[in-house]
């Protein structure tokens, strides 16, 4: 599903979509701390890639995918994700979380793995693919070595969950 969110940019109203607003905390914190980055749709932002596929934001010859993971979306046999919450109701706290977290672990290799080989089929050799789940990973992956003038990690992450809110 799009959002579509109009924001300020400097003395202009931007307004762009967005497939959630963690996506739009990301593009907004992008802008601020990489230097000259902006959100250009097809340039910077929802930048295409091979089989019909768009990557979230492209710095230079960095793709970077903002994509937590989730199991209602990420499974794509929803038969299998059924049978699986079915049998999770027999299992014990501790070792469902260990269950689901290895689940997600894969899923989030998988997707690593489609949208890399998308990347690289598009023609761009020399790219790297970064896929971030959350604000931490964003930071230490994306911000702190790309970025100028950033704060520290936990006032970046209370930037985040404000902006996405």
């Amino acid at each position: 599903m799009l959002h579509y969110e109009t924001f300020k940019r400097k003395q202009e109203q931007v307004t762009l979509s967005f497939a959630s607003k963690s996506e739009l905390a990301v593009g907004l914190l992008l802008e601020r701390y990489i230097p000259d980055f902006e959100m250009i749709p097809g340039k910077t932002f929802q930048v295409p890639i091979a089989f019909g596929k768009q990557c979230d934001f492209r710095i230079g010859h960095l793709y970077i995918e903002y994509h937590p993971v989730n199991l209602q979306f990420d499974f794509r046999d929803k038969q299998a994700l059924h049978e699986l919450r079915k049998g999770l109701r027999h299992v014990k706290k501790p070792f469902k979380e260990q269950i689901v977290e290895a689940l997600k672990q894969e899923l989030a290799e998988r997707y690593y793995r489609e949208r890399k080989h998308a990347v690289e089929a598009w023609g761009t050799k020399d790219a790297e693919l970064v896929v971030v789940q959350d604000a931490v990973e964003l930071y230490r992956r994306v911000i702190k070595p790309y970025g100028r003038q950033i704060p520290k990690e936990h006032v970046f992450v209370a930037e985040f969950n404000r902006l996405k809110k």
